[in-house]
């Protein structure tokens, strides 16, 4: 079992290299036993962050607390942490015996105590009897483990991981995914967890805290993040999404002729404002002829192309707006709907709960 989970706080933080600011005043607050996953694109801060709060990165100002303690100025190995690496940073001259129970010899634990503790580990990783095998005999996936028995063994109260199903195939990653948060769901560990990968975010996290150029730009539960993003770039960044330009007249907001309705009725815009409709293409139907349903946002046009993808097939529609729309309908509804095909008029519907407008 770990230790008693604890809340992080971080106040103020920031980091800059030069004139370049990684970091900007970010604060943060993460519950005990919470799994918060830090997205964002390449250059974000999301890593540095992490960085910061292993202790492996100073910061130039601002306060990193856990439970009721400053560990701003602390050491690494002082600050009660299991970190598991992007590229693993396994030992290859060691077994996997000995790689997992290396953070315990900072802590002199020796012995059987260390024996029954790393036994433990691997099999709460699904990696018993491994102990005397070498690291180079090891797949990805188990090499993966390994990293996480090691993080874990020391019962930390405190859990970061960057990015650490990036380098397994997309088989294995999901189902590491269903692992890693059973596992952490049953230590109750707090936990926080950098990927740039937004379905991993999305699958496996109490919250997301979505960063960019440096700060937070975005914090909540996923369907939070996802079904209302503040910001076009949240919107755009997160899953599939069509940005179309809208006009407003006279304090509404229009789409071609079309006044375009959401969970809360017309929106009212002021005279000079100008704002953009987001579109999710899981979120679009193929609507009836003569159908037009109250609560639905009509969007009319005329199929140019279709993609089967498996699972699912994708329509690309032109709309008579001039704008471009992709739909996508999952293939096990293909036998109760007619498919249109390229060239057929169509009209696509948009539930007014599912209209995301924001501004310009």
């Amino acid at each position: 079992m770990a230790n008693e989970s604890v809340p992080i706080s971080i106040s103020g933080l920031a980091k800059t290299y030069g004139s370049f600011a990684a970091l900007k005043d970010v604060s943060l607050a993460v519950g005990a036993g919470e799994f918060l996953s830090v997205l964002g694109p390449s250059g974000s801060g999301k890593t540095t962050m992490l960085m910061m709060l292993a202790g492996f990165v100073g910061a130039d100002r601002g306060s990193i607390r856990f439970g009721g303690r400053e560990v701003t100025s602390l050491a690494p190995h002082k600050r009660d942490i299991g970190m598991v690496f992007q590229n693993y940073a396994l030992f290859p001259h060691m077994t996997v015996g000995e790689n997992v129970g290396f953070s315990l010899r900072y802590r002199r634990i020796s012995g059987e105590t260390a024996s029954g503790r790393i036994a433990d580990a691997l099999k709460m990783v699904h990696l018993s009897g491994f102990e005397g095998r070498s690291i180079n005999q090891l797949s990805g996936g188990q090499r993966q483990r390994v990293a996480l028995a090691r993080a874990i063994v020391f019962n930390p109260a405190i859990l970061l991981m960057d990015e650490p199903l990036s380098a397994l195939d997309k088989k294995l990653r999901e189902e590491m995914q269903i692992e890693l948060r059973q596992l952490q769901q049953r230590l109750g560990i707090t936990t926080i967890y950098v990927t740039h990968d937004q379905r991993e975010a999305l699958s496996m996290s109490d919250r997301i805290a979505v960063m960019n150029h440096g700060a937070i730009e975005q914090i909540g539960t996923p369907s939070e993040i996802y079904d209302n993003p503040k910001s076009l770039f949240i919107a755009q960044f997160m899953g599939e999404s069509q940005c179309l330009r809208i006009r407003t007249v006279e304090g509404d907001a229009l789409l071609g002729d079309r006044t375009l309705r959401t969970r809360g009725g017309p929106l009212k815009f002021g005279p000079s404002e100008h704002a953009f409709l987001v579109v999710r293409p899981e979120k679009l139907v193929v609507l009836k002829p003569g159908e037009s349903p109250d609560e639905m946002n009509v969007l009319e046009g005329r199929i140019a192309s279709s993609l089967f993808q498996g699972e699912s097939i994708v329509l690309n529609t032109e709309l008579d707006t001039g704008d471009t729309v992709t739909l996508r309908i999952a293939s096990n509804q293909l036998a109760r709907c007619s498919l249109p095909r390229p060239g057929d008029r169509v009209r696509l519907g948009l539930h007014s709960h599912d209209t995301i407008i924001l501004p310009d």
